[in-house]
């Protein structure tokens, strides 16, 4: 016989609506940018130098890739911070399918920042 599962918690919409999470200060060095971007392949090929600015701190283009920015955050504190909102019922943050997300860059990341 199976036993059933209880029904999934689920996100209550207005009382979520409005929380503030509060700031994030998070710091990252060029050494983070590069293993960001060796992390999702630049300078697989080694013979391409258009890679180059992302993985080397000596290239004259060295620059950080945009989508670092939605990687700055540390995975504990943003879910601390999200479990202190009253909609979000206890959840495994393990089991958060990551859906959407968007990103809207006034300027170049720097390569390294607080």
């Amino acid at each position: 016989k199976l036993l059933s599962r209880p029904p999934p918690p689920c996100v209550i919409p207005h009382l979520c609506i409005g929380h503030v999470l509060g700031e994030m200060t998070h710091t990252y060095t060029q050494k983070d940018c590069m293993l960001y971007a060796l992390g999702l392949g630049c300078s697989s090929d080694p013979m391409d130098s258009k890679d180059l600015k992302y993985t080397y701190e000596g290239d004259k283009q060295f620059s950080a890739l945009p989508t670092l920015a939605v990687c700055l955050s540390s995975f504990d504190d943003l879910f601390g911070r999200l479990a202190s909102c009253p909609g979000i019922p206890d959840f495994n943050p393990m089991t958060l399918l990551h859906g959407h997300e968007k990103l809207i860059l006034l300027k170049p990341l720097s390569t390294e920042a607080t």
